[in-house]
């Protein structure tokens, strides 16, 4: 494949090791279908996205990088809500976001190589444990950008609960509050307190920035 630029997410779980052992043996399993509505949601953006699990608690996937920040949400949210809500809080997954080349991409991800693969790689490792959010391109400057705007969404989505999880893909997909609303079988006003709690606002406005970035420094997506 021609030298395209991609965005490549590894990830992992933090604090697997507090899950129970039955809670480890269906996190493969909870990883597949968090991916699969994903594709899903994607798909109906005109988006894509490929994926591979290893080690149980590792994976890996791929996708364009104008809706790379989306991914990330959407992972994080799918799994604190994937758990019950005793433990959702501590089920949680650190992701290295790399933005650039790659010469190959295989239907098995393992076996792709490239520029973006190096990056999201080695940035996953020189992380630490506390840092949930990290993103790496060749472009210093936006870098900094990047990293202090994850910094400081993570500070929101650490704080999601789990029925607040649950509101993401839907608000990833542009539901209105009143359709949310209809669903869960609440009030327009229990969504939109629901919201402000969540600090929704802010992170609709890290959407836009990150999509404006990625047009400004990466033109042509």
């Amino acid at each position: 494949m021609s030298q395209m630029l991609y965005a490549v997410i590894t990830g992992d779980i933090k604090n697997s090791t507090r899950l129970s052992s039955d809670e480890l043996i269906r996190l493969p399993g909870v990883l597949k279908g968090i991916f699969s509505e994903l594709n899903l949601f994607l798909e109906k953006k005109e988006q894509w996205l490929k994926y591979s699990i290893f080690r149980g608690d590792s994976f890996q996937l791929v996708t364009s990088p104008p809706v790379a920040l989306e991914v990330v949400l959407f992972v994080r949210a799918g799994l604190r809500s994937a758990y019950p809500k005793a433990i959702a809080a501590s089920v949680d997954c650190r992701l290295a976001i790399a933005l650039g080349t790659v010469g190959h991409l295989s239907d098995n991800i393992t076996e792709s190589s490239g520029e973006a693969f190096n990056l999201s790689g080695l940035l996953l490792e020189r992380m630490g444990k506390s840092v949930f959010m990290a993103a790496e391109t060749q472009l210093p400057e936006l870098n900094a950008e990047l990293n202090t705007e994850l910094a400081l969404c993570n500070e929101l989505v650490v704080r999601w609960t789990y029925s607040q999880a649950t509101l993401i893909p839907k608000l990833l997909n542009a539901e209105t509050q009143t359709v949310i609303a209809g669903e869960a079988g609440i009030s327009q006003a229990a969504v939109a307190k629901k919201l402000q709690i969540m600090g929704w606002l802010a992170v609709e406005q890290l959407l836009l920035r990150y999509r404006i970035l990625c047009n400004q420094n990466f033109p042509g997506l």
